[in-house]
């Protein structure tokens, strides 16, 4: 038992020796100037609260015309575009592409397109058009080499068509048509309001079996054209127009063979250009080349109305071509002094004219107040 107390007193003695050696060694440390205090890993975490930096509101989905949020492909190609040239107009360039004369010109965007005693097509039954419908299938082009990428058909489901491509194909084809109305040449805008209405609704990025583009051109239209290119665009690459300028350097470069190379007729930019020109000159060709016993009959009859040839115009623009001629000059003969008349026979009894102005109606209708009829869609 004595044996016992001893040991315990001196573990006690021991533990308490050493405590006070330790107790006296931290005195030590903390009053020696070297001590820079306990390590990190000694010391307990101090937790700080993690701030996340705030999240960039995500911008509100377009508002379509038609077509789908969803389906933003031309959108962001047309946004792109605005971006690069706001770029290049810091850095002083001038405008280099048909593009960017839209960007450059002043506000409303409308100017370049007027021209003495020359009306132009409304912004609103553009709109319309481009509400409607059409279906055809619709490619983007990166560039006018490229080819072409489908990006559905234009439906609901179609490629976003927004407020501002509608702006900017308004001012394209006011200005082929001021253009076209140099000295020398007459295009009325509504003939061409009927004509890209009843092909695309104005949808640029559209290409059917075997046409492309605003006017749906075929390889055969393109072909003549380039065959009589002296007669039917040579003349608008020297106009001092301003009407003419954004199309000059499209018009300048080697012509498009065919519709095969698609790009060339799409693309948002040079590909609007060509396809204008090429379109509404090809009307013009029509007009005055191709129906010539069309012509010849109609001035027998004493007809100058310019809506008659026109019409004739516009009906060989179809599937028939050339060819619906014959039932133009029927008509004609029935109606040899009623220019009137002949126009409304012509839209009854050919298929092409019919169906121009069904999709006319509804382009009408869906242009809501202050568009009542045809001759509200020009200012």
């Amino acid at each position: 038992m004595k044996s016992i107390l001893i040991l315990t007193f001196w573990v006690l003695m021991f533990t308490g020796l050493a405590k006070a050696a330790d107790d006296l060694e931290s005195v030590k440390l903390v009053n020696d100037p070297a001590y820079k205090g306990p390590r990190a890993s000694a010391r307990p975490a101090r937790s700080r609260p993690v701030t996340m930096p705030p999240l960039a509101p995500r911008p509100p989905p377009p508002v379509c015309l038609s077509g789908s949020p969803s389906n933003l492909s031309l959108q962001r190609q047309f946004a792109s575009s605005q971006r690069l040239f706001k770029v290049e107009r810091k850095l002083g360039q001038k405008p280099a592409t048909f593009a960017d004369h839209f960007h450059a010109a002043p506000k409303g965007r409308q100017p370049a397109s007027k021209a003495k005693g020359v009306k132009r097509l409304k912004k609103a039954c553009v709109i319309a058009a481009m509400k409607r419908q059409s279906g055809g299938q619709g490619y983007l082009c990166r560039s006018l080499a490229s080819e072409p990428i489908a990006i559905g058909s234009a439906d609901a489901k179609g490629p976003c068509v927004t407020a501002d491509m509608a702006e900017y194909i308004t001012w394209a084809v006011n200005s082929a048509v001021a253009c076209m109305n140099s000295p020398g040449q007459s295009l009325d805008p509504l003939v061409v309001l009927r004509k890209f209405n009843n092909e695309t609704g104005f949808a640029y990025f559209q290409g059917g079996a075997s046409g492309v583009g605003l006017g749906q051109l075929t390889s055969s239209a393109i072909r003549e054209v380039n065959r009589t290119a002296k007669q039917s665009l040579a003349p608008f690459r020297n106009l001092k127009a301003p009407a003419c300028t954004p199309f000059r350097e499209a018009l300048s470069k080697r012509a498009p063979a065919s519709a095969g190379q698609r790009c060339q007729f799409l693309h948002y930019s040079e590909g609007v250009s060509n396809n204008l020109m090429y379109s509404l000159a090809y009307l013009v060709h029509s007009r005055d080349n191709l129906l010539e016993n069309f012509e010849r009959e109609a001035r027998k009859c004493g007809i100058k109305r310019q809506d008659v040839y026109d019409t004739a115009a516009l009906a060989s623009y179809g599937p028939e071509g050339a060819k619906v001629e014959k039932t133009l000059l029927k008509i004609l003969k029935k109606n040899c002094r009623n220019p009137a008349g002949f126009i409304k026979d012509a839209q009854r009894q050919i298929a092409y004219l019919k169906q121009t102005q069904a999709k006319m109606r509804e382009m009408i209708r869906l242009a809501g107040p202050g568009i009542k009829k045809e001759q509200d869609c020009l200012e």
